[in-house]
């Protein structure tokens, strides 16, 4: 699992050089608490559902961080997940150890055709149906193929 969390070390080695070894969320975590910096920072854990199958642990070791030093630390976290349920376990499950620690949260559902089309002002409308039976309502697979027809 260490190999895993190698990327998680090598992004904050700038901001944070001497984290000591991270092998598994928990790591991660501790280290990020000791992260002082001037300015806001951004922290985003996407997938949270595959972390969770690498570290079964990860939901209890983030319920800790956000109920221990994560208040005295000037970062945000954003925690995303792809899956409906454990979107739903997290926020209303009154069993998850996650329930109730999160100040917001967004659902994110793909845009509609009518949104998509204005991505490819000049495709035929028969071209912007194909093109959203194909990328499906998210925004960026029409920025890219926007950029790749444009060319």
């Amino acid at each position: 699992m260490g190999r895993t969390f190698d990327s998680f070390a090598s992004a904050i080695e700038d901001i944070y050089p001497d984290c000591p070894p991270i092998n598994d969320f928990r790591d991660l975590l501790n280290c990020l608490s000791k992260l002082r910096t001037a300015n806001r920072t951004v922290i985003v854990i996407d997938d949270f559902q595959e972390l969770t199958a690498l570290d079964p642990d990860a939901p209890l070791a983030l319920k800790d961080f956000l109920t221990g030093t994560f208040h005295s630390l000037n970062i945000m976290m954003i925690v995303c997940t792809a899956s409906i349920r454990d979107a739903y376990d997290i926020s209303e499950d009154r069993q998850n150890c996650l329930h109730g620690r999160f100040t917001s949260e967004i659902r994110v559902n793909p845009m509609p055709y009518v949104d998509a089309r204005e991505f490819h002002p000049n495709m035929s409308e028969s071209d912007r149906i194909r093109m959203y039976c194909i990328s499906g309502g998210m925004p960026l697979y029409h920025i890219l193929f926007s950029e790749s027809t444009a060319k």
